[in-house]
């Protein structure tokens, strides 16, 4: 985990497709094609989630030169909202 690591908060995530509050599910569920290609084949959560002020961050944008950086975003789909699905955004039958 990233030197910024902390236990595992419980954030409630956005819907889909709603703006990114940082709550770390996607990360925590599953790697994006980035942090498969720099960590290889571990296991969820990702090695580079770290929590620092209140909410979840990706050290590797961090990490990476200004060029680099915005390929990255694009890669993970930062700013495009929130790409994850879960239970609770589906009505019950």
């Amino acid at each position: 985990m990233a030197a910024n690591a902390a236990p595992f908060v419980i954030l409630n995530p956005p819907k889909f497709g709603a703006a990114c509050n940082g709550c770390g599910r996607c990360c925590q569920d599953i790697l994006c094609p980035v942090a498969i290609a720099v960590f290889g084949s571990v296991s969820a959560p990702c090695p580079g989630l770290e929590f620092r002020n209140d909410r979840y961050w990706c050290s590797l944008i961090g990490l990476a030169s200004e060029e680099y950086r915005a390929f990255l975003m694009f890669r993970m789909g930062i700013g495009r909202g929130c790409d994850s699905c879960f239970a609770e955004d589906f009505p019950d039958d």
